[in-house]
């Protein structure tokens, strides 16, 4: 398959791809893929216009606050571990992104009930379209100091920090899957599911032709990246009823360790069960019943600084404890 595209702001451009597939016997799949692909910044990533925003986490100026130490004319309520201004927007001088992926698995089906599957992926992405994460700007003051924006009477206005093309993003693992399905009974029929991404390197530039950081299994610049995580599921069906058992799960991570630098943490493992249960013996209603967390997990402890809530991370985890739920549904 080929596919061509022409942007009237950044050209054309011809992505081909190739997928192969094997089947020496029905037992065993063989498949693989490569292909180039191609995504032209939005009209929104290159016109947008300049905002000034607070940062994420709290920074010291380092000029007027250096290592949390006022100097003359600083204002600690200002200056000093407190959100800084950030000013962003587009760029109309966006490149496209362009990246090179490659797949190669296997599907085995020992019987006809289980069905086990594993790709090998790798890709590698070139001008990523994103702004400078705000924790490089500020560790590197003399490397960015052009990005410091002062007012005329030397207080901080905002740093610098529109969208660029900063460099490459290098990225493999395996992604696995398992699916059986037991014969039916007089206790009905039961499903078990797994599917997991295991992920080997994860690697960007935050800067073309700059030193490339690793972010597995480690919280790097505005998030981490997790070395493994799964759904694992088991289903019940007989009748007009059914349920399901599901499993959620991330690995653990080093922590940001932004807070103090004396003050390491390791953020621990996050696992979460789920149960519901459904019945469909009305015609076109569907009644359900469920309880989320059921073991009424915390979130793992983080003393990540880029999000507003302390002591979690809401884009890893869910502070709400054991939760129950009704829901009933109608098509006509």
């Amino acid at each position: 398959a080929a596919r061509f595209d022409r942007y009237n702001d950044v050209g054309n451009t011809t992505n081909p791809k190739i997928g192969v597939r094997y089947q020496p016997m029905r037992q065993l799949l063989l498949r693989g893929s490569a292909s180039t692909g191609f995504r032209a910044p939005t009209l929104f990533e290159k016109n947008a216009p300049p905002s000034r925003n607070d940062t994420n986490d709290s920074y010291d100026d380092p000029i007027l606050c250096p290592g949390g130490v006022p100097q003359p004319g600083a204002n600690p309520l200002r200056d000093c571990d407190l959100q800084q201004f950030k000013l962003q927007g587009g760029n109309p001088n966006l490149k496209p992104e362009k990246s090179r992926t490659f797949s190669a698995g296997l599907v085995i089906e020992p019987i006809r009930e289980v069905t086990i599957a594993a790709d090998y992926w790798h890709i590698r992405l070139k001008d990523k379209i994103a702004a400078l994460p705000e924790q490089t700007i500020f560790g590197n003051f003399e490397k960015y100091r052009h990005l410091f924006l002062r007012n005329p009477d030397g207080s901080p206005f905002a740093i610098e920090d529109f969208l660029n093309n900063l460099g490459e993003v290098k990225t493999d693992g395996i992604d696995l899957s398992v699916n059986a399905r037991l014969p039916r009974s007089g206790l009905g029929t039961f499903t078990l599911g797994m599917e997991g991404t295991w992920v080997h390197k994860y690697e960007y530039q935050n800067e073309r032709d700059g030193a490339f950081v690793q972010n597995v299994g480690r919280y790097a610049d505005m998030g981490a990246v997790f070395r493994w995580q799964h759904t694992l599921t088991l289903g019940w069906t007989m009748g007009n009823w059914n349920a399901m058992l599901a499993n959620t799960y991330k690995s653990s991570y080093d922590d940001q360790n932004f807070v103090d630098a004396e003050f390491f943490n390791k953020v621990d493992s996050y696992s979460l069960w789920n149960v519901s249960g459904s019945y469909t013996g009305f015609k076109g209603l569907t009644l359900t019943a469920g309880v989320k967390n059921l073991l009424d997990e915390d979130p793992p402890f983080t003393n990540q600084g880029t999000m507003f809530q302390k002591g979690y991370d809401p884009r890893y985890s869910d502070p709400v404890g054991r939760a129950l739920y009704l829901r009933a549904s109608y098509s006509f």
